[in-house]
């Protein structure tokens, strides 16, 4: 799951046959499936936001770690991953797989 936009999209994109969520309430903008899942998942958060995962989305969050987009010795992006639960009703969609 992640929050940010490009973050999502480049996870639905990279990760195929991967469900991946989306949170944050302006997915609700968007026509795609509501996440109904309650199954425990991993959160994206960049490391450039200094604020914890929303506790309107997630009923629970952990910190696990961090990983690193890169290609090649040029890092473009860091984050901090999360273990969480979706709080039922939460505002997050589905992405659609390429």
């Amino acid at each position: 799951a992640a929050e940010e936009y490009g973050a999502a999209a480049l996870l639905a994109w990279s990760a195929p046959g991967l469900p991946v969520l989306a949170a944050e309430p302006r997915w609700r903008l968007f026509t795609l499936p509501a996440a109904t899942t309650a199954a425990p998942g991993l959160l994206l958060l960049s490391a450039r936001r200094s604020e914890p995962p929303d506790p309107a989305t997630w009923q629970s969050a952990e910190a696990a770690g961090a990983i690193t987009r890169s290609r090649g010795r040029v890092v473009a992006e860091t984050y901090r991953l999360y273990r969480v639960v979706l709080r039922p009703g939460a505002t997050a969609v589905t992405l659609p797989a390429p």
